[in-house]
């Protein structure tokens, strides 16, 4: 899994399969701001930007700034029993 903040935020939202434009509209940011995060040129970020993000990405804050916890449920690997459930 990913690193740093900037790698859980692109790789989530890629998985989410939108675009930067596109999360930078749901959080009411530039799509410049997004692409900056991103790319890890703004390492220091306001905690309501990260909310936004959060809330954008149906993830939560912790998971976002820490890795710890669990991804956003579209991130997961579907678990053995549910699975086994759809076979």
């Amino acid at each position: 899994m990913s690193t740093t903040v900037a790698e859980r935020i692109a790789q989530a939202r890629e998985a989410k399969g939108i675009t930067a434009y596109a999360l930078s509209k749901l959080c009411q940011l530039s799509t410049s701001h997004v692409s900056m995060i991103e790319r890890g040129l703004r390492p220091k970020l306001e905690i309501e930007t990260v909310i936004r993000i959060a809330r954008a990405l149906e993830s939560t804050t912790d998971w976002i700034l820490t890795g710890t916890g669990e991804p956003p449920a579209y991130m997961r690997e579907p678990k053995a029993a549910e699975e086994a459930g759809a076979a």
